[in-house]
């Protein structure tokens, strides 16, 4: 690459906190010259409604409703910024997919993020040589981590071409500070469990409902539980006995709720990888998550830092709220080995990591890609 950045477009989907936190350290890397093109995000529909001002200061294009689809303009988006490098999240989003195929991008190395953990359903093996197709085209495979990495090498994809590491969080907000002021609190250690994301089944925000209601008619003083988040569970949230309904939390806004929290639940069902594990133990939080969640297995050791449950279990979450209940006096404990095991997932290593798959991947010398006449 030399002494000239590369110049890098990323084509990805909704904009997140961490995302867009991961993209500005990216930015920042004297390396890389960087554009993304997303997707806006619909509030009357999502169940996110993330500030499109998360992207302040990182060069973007937002794609709205009616552009995600379109792939022409997205070709003619990504050819006018003549990239060095083409990092595309998955193989799902058409618009997206064509990309490697353009002729004006056929010598440009391409880097494709991958999440989904290889969990044999027949879906996955008949969708095998599609994806074959579309994996040999890409240069190096990024992905969520070790599940992830197992369906990259199913794919055919080489050990040296998979690197891990496509999700990380935003450290300078979710720091280890706020263990301390969690500690300094004048109650002590807050005795109220929370749980952020989205209000749908797959996140086992029923199974987290039911299982919380058993925790309480066991235990004389039961703690309370804030909920943070939207969806089409939202009733059943807001009508539950102990429980109160934050609504959707902006990022910024989010370490100043974790720190009023003494232990956070994720009881996905499905769970590729869950940043909001990282977040939550970067601030020193014990975290209770599900077997379904992928960050568990990079950044969860049971019975040290938090608890692992088996997916979908109502009892043994419960007896999981339970644990936490009756062992308050070791949670500050638990959440300084939390905190230490976090910043290895924190946006400026995965800067580090995007740009020096960057530097491996983009030859030398290469020379920019052809734009075709508008004439085709």
């Amino acid at each position: 690459m030399g002494s000239t950045p590369t110049k890098l477009v990323i084509c990805w989907t909704n904009i997140s906190g961490y995302m867009a936190a991961c993209w500005r350290a990216l930015a920042a890397r004297p390396g890389i010259d960087l554009e993304v093109i997303a997707w806006a995000d619909e509030h009357a529909t999502s169940d996110t409604a993330f500030d499109a001002g998360l992207l302040s200061g990182i060069r973007h294009r937002l794609l709205g409703p009616g552009e995600r689809d379109d792939g022409p303009l997205v070709e003619r988006l990504v050819l006018e910024r003549r990239p060095d490098a083409v990092l595309v999240c998955g193989w799902g989003f058409p618009a997206y997919r064509r990309l490697s195929a353009v002729p004006g991008l056929r010598d440009v190395p391409f880097i494709m993020s991958m999440d989904t953990p290889w969990q044999g359903s027949w879906r996955q093996v008949l969708s095998l040589p599609f994806k074959r197709r579309h994996v040999r085209r890409m240069t190096a495979v990024l992905t969520a981590g070790e599940r992830a990495s197992d369906h990259a090498r199913r794919l055919g994809v080489a050990e040296r071409r998979i690197h891990k590491g496509i999700y990380a969080y935003d450290e300078r907000l979710f720091h280890a500070g706020l263990l301390d002021e969690r500690c300094a609190l004048p109650g002590g250690w807050p005795r109220r469990f929370l749980f952020v994301g989205r209000y749908v089944p797959s996140k086992g925000l029923d199974v987290l409902l039911d299982a919380y209601a058993t925790y309480r008619q066991a235990v004389s003083h039961p703690w309370e539980l804030t909920c943070c988040g939207r969806g089409s569970l939202q009733g059943q949230v807001a009508s539950a006995p102990g429980v109160t309904d934050r609504g959707f939390v902006q990022p910024g806004d989010q370490p100043a709720v974790l720190r009023e929290h003494g232990a956070f639940i994720l009881p996905s069902r499905y769970e590729p990888w869950g940043v909001v594990v990282a977040e939550a133990l970067g601030t020193g939080l014990p975290v209770i998550c599900s077997s379904a969640c992928g960050a568990a297995v990079e950044l969860l050791h049971p019975w040290s830092n938090g608890l692992l449950v088996p997916t979908g279990d109502v009892a043994a979450l419960a007896a999981a709220l339970r644990y936490v209940h009756d062992h308050a006096d070791e949670l500050p404990a638990m959440g300084r080995r939390a905190a230490a095991v976090a910043p290895g997932y924190g946006a400026g290593v995965w800067a580090r990591r995007v740009e020096a798959i960057c530097r491996d991947v983009v030859p030398a010398h290469a020379p920019p890609p052809t734009i075709p006449p508008a004439d085709g």
